[in-house]
């Protein structure tokens, strides 16, 4: 969303979410809003400061579910448990204590990825909850140009890597002196 400071952008994806839509696409959409006011600068940090949010924030959105319980890990780790399954850990089906073993690893392995977590997070709401994702990365236009820069980068990187939709809010001064560069 491109425009200056202060003319609406975050009021524009507030009004979208809340009163434009229908109410049965407004109940088939998973809004996470991402404050970029508290994101880390450096390019090191970014991508994964932005993983982790999301995730948080499709844990808060969801606060019914538990996002801890076995049954649900199953469902949200399913593509990559059944893929484990069918492979190594098939090898272990008469050993029971392996074979939970190798299910633990692989779980605990997930967990602490947090690109793997999000995208099987997404892949869930998805699936069992039959939502699309749409991310918002809200207040981008704070900083200066190479800021600014750095989270279209990550708003493209995020689009690219999961299956959601991305609205970046970023100053038009900026997007008219850049729109020609290819991203670094």
């Amino acid at each position: 969303l491109i425009g200056s400071v202060g003319s609406g952008k975050s009021t524009f994806t507030d009004y979208l979410r809340v009163l434009a839509l229908p109410n049965d696409m407004k109940d088939s959409i998973e809004w996470v809003n991402i404050n970029l006011n508290e994101a880390p600068l450096q390019r090191d940090l970014i991508y994964k400061w932005v993983s982790k949010k999301t995730i948080e924030k499709i844990q808060e959105n969801n606060s019914n579910i538990d996002f801890e319980e076995i049954d649900t890990l199953y469902k949200i780790y399913e593509r990559q448990l059944d893929k484990l399954k069918k492979g190594r850990a098939s090898l272990l089906k008469d050993n029971l204590d392996k074979y939970n073993e190798a299910i633990f690893q692989e779980l605990t392995a997930l967990q602490n990825n947090s690109d793997e977590t999000l995208s099987s997070y997404i892949h869930y709401i998805e699936k069992n909850l039959k939502k699309s994702t749409i991310v918002i990365l809200d207040n981008c236009d704070k900083g200066n140009n190479e800021d600014q820069l750095l989270m279209f980068e990550v708003s493209s990187w995020l689009k690219k890597e999961y299956d959601c939709i991305v609205f970046l809010t970023i100053r038009d001064t900026t997007y008219d002196r850049y729109k020609d560069q290819p991203l670094s």
